[in-house]
């Protein structure tokens, strides 16, 4: 079959895996009876294989035996008994590639998303002679491997990117200047709470006195100069409309008209 697979390993183990056609087309393998893919290894060697692990059933007439991953499933009585398949894919050429953990997470991301960046991959592969035959004495079944693979399955190749977590260096520079901004974050937030405590209760009073009216304007200002600290345009535009509400409640119409056009005219879409 002309099928490529490329898998992400870590350790003995494949945590990502996708199969494509001739024309690098995703191609799905699932289907009912799909477990999964596992890696089988040698107890004595490096050589190791990839294989399709499905669930089948079968009848037999007496007792279950053949696979060693045999299991009766049904009730003693029954004959029907479910087997777990193992196809050993045998690929005709393969490439071996080692990437940090993050950048194989993007490869992988990309490979499944963009056929032109499948192309250019494997193209890439080629180019730079990473792609290569895989030798006959690979293909040769240890006798180890008699009781648990049932087939082969010849596909066109194989990709596998050995994933890896390097040591991570901790920015302590960056830490401290990140705890900094954090803390001027909450002070000005809290700052900023209560003055919208104060400034609510001396507008509240400040339709019936004047020096009210004229302290929560002061603490409107005072909300608007951490807001522009805070970089927080929202709130900077009602600290405005508080103190347009200063104006009005001390009798400045024609000001308070003017900041009220001022705040809603950039805030208004046609």
């Amino acid at each position: 079959m002309g099928l490529t697979l490329i898998y992400i390993r870590i350790g003995n183990s494949i945590i990502d895996y996708r199969f494509y056609s001739k024309e690098l087309a995703p191609v799905s393998v699932v289907d009912d009876a799909f477990i999964g893919l596992v890696i089988f290894k040698e107890k004595i060697g490096q050589k190791s294989d990839i294989c399709i692990l499905k669930l089948v059933e079968k009848e037999e007439d007496g007792d279950s035996s053949g696979s060693h991953f045999s299991e009766i499933t049904a009730e003693s009585r029954s004959k029907v008994v479910s087997m777990v398949n193992c196809t050993r894919l045998t690929p005709i050429s393969g490439a071996w590639l080692k990437l940090e953990a993050h950048l194989a997470s993007c490869v992988a991301c990309e490979l499944s998303r963009s056929h032109i960046f499948r192309y250019r991959f494997i193209k890439w592969l080629r180019r730079k002679r990473k792609l290569h035959p895989i030798p006959y004495s690979h293909y040769q079944q240890p006798a180890e491997y008699d009781a648990v693979i049932d087939c082969d399955m010849w596909i066109n190749s194989t990709v596998e990117i050995q994933s890896f977590y390097s040591k991570q260096k901790i920015d302590y520079a960056w830490c401290y200047r990140m705890e900094g901004q954090a803390a001027k974050k909450a002070a000005l937030e809290e700052t900023m709470a209560w003055l919208s405590t104060l400034g609510g209760g001396y507008s509240a009073l400040g339709d019936y006195f004047q020096h009210h009216a004229m302290e929560a304007g002061r603490i409107s200002l005072k909300q608007l100069k951490i807001a522009v600290e805070m970089g927080d345009p929202i709130v900077a535009a009602k600290c405005k409309l508080f103190f347009a509400q200063s104006l009005m409640q001390r009798g400045y119409m024609q000001q308070s008209k003017l900041i009220i056009r001022y705040v809603y005219k950039p805030n208004t879409h046609d």
